[in-house]
């Protein structure tokens, strides 16, 4: 694809247990730095902005925000394949007083990483949204939107819609707790089509049918059968047109009984092999839909990973 110019927009990344947590979030402008063959490098300029609700205490950073520099950061688009491709990851950190008021105040560290984000376009949106809130242990709320800063987007007409319905996409899921300090190590994925069953005004849902797959990793090592079919019920993609560019959101999760050969929850020396209820959710994501093909990964340290495509089929 021909080059993109900058891109401008958001991300951030909140993480909160019981009684709260961080949120550090980003206004940011990528400007290209540098350009090697079809590569494009960004660095990014903008404000960074922390806060933080440790249990039933209303905390206090002063200051809260500070400037983004060059070095916080970078986003690389790959302009040699089709879609493109783009890695973005950001942490901006500063000097600050934290604590409760009035009594626990004191100099620390303020901010973090706002994005570690990769994926594949051929629009003019860089987007993604999960929240394993309720879903997966405690709150994790991962978001970025960036737009190229010559994209336009009018607002459909009147009872309009932005584009015509498509019947089917093509698509991937994936929720991996590799590396998760939460959970066993697990990967599950699924390979599916979503076909369009339903449309209220300008809002497409689509049902999925394909297969998911269960990878065991780390302490267990196996699982029979490690795939089964991905039923219409087990998920619901929605598509909503009212809007330039549209919305989607996607939920998904598929259960099965499977042997599991782990380690001995009670501590004894050698692993056991149990018939249980594997699976889970593969699919937790929200986003803008602008081109025909994307696709997007968040990894932050410590917490699941989460990774999804969607490609329209003819």
């Amino acid at each position: 694809m021909a080059p993109t110019g900058d891109w401008s927009g958001s991300a951030s990344f909140y993480s909160g247990g019981a009684g709260g947590g961080p949120r550090i979030s980003a206004e940011v402008r990528w400007t290209l730095a540098s350009t090697d063959g079809c590569i494009d490098h960004y660095r990014p300029s903008g404000t960074a902005t922390y806060s933080a609700t440790p249990g039933a205490c209303g905390q206090t950073t002063d200051p809260p925000t500070a400037p983004v520099e060059a070095g916080d950061g970078e986003l690389i688009i790959d302009r040699t394949t089709s879609p493109a491709t783009y890695q973005m990851r950001g942490t901006s950190t500063w000097d600050a007083i934290i604590g409760c008021q009035p009594d626990d105040l004191h100099p620390a560290t303020a901010g973090g990483t706002w994005a570690i984000n990769h994926g594949s376009f051929d629009g003019r949106v860089l987007s993604g949204y999960v929240d394993k809130s309720g879903v997966l242990g405690s709150p994790e709320v991962t978001s970025w939107m960036f737009t190229r800063i010559d994209a336009a987007f009018p607002l459909p007409g009147s009872g309009a819609c932005a584009q015509a319905p498509t019947e089917r996409w093509k698509g991937t899921a994936l929720v991996s707790t590799v590396g998760s300090s939460e959970f066993w190590d697990r990967i599950l994925s699924v390979d599916v089509i979503w076909s369009r069953v339903a449309t209220e005004g300008c809002v497409d849902r689509f049902e999925p049918y394909g297969t998911a797959r269960m990878e065991p990793g780390g302490v267990c090592t196996d699982t029979t059968p490690s795939s089964h079919g991905v039923q219409p019920t087990d998920g619901t993609l929605e598509i909503d047109r009212s809007t330039d560019p549209p919305g989607f959101r996607m939920s998904g999760a598929t259960f099965w009984d499977a042997s599991e050969t782990c380690p001995d929850p009670s501590g004894g020396p050698g692993p056991v092999t149990t018939v249980e209820q594997v699976g889970g959710p593969w699919a937790l994501y929200s986003g803008v839909l602008d081109g025909d093909a994307f696709s997007a990964s968040t990894a932050f340290p410590f917490f699941p990973r989460f990774e999804w495509s969607l490609k329209r089929l003819p």
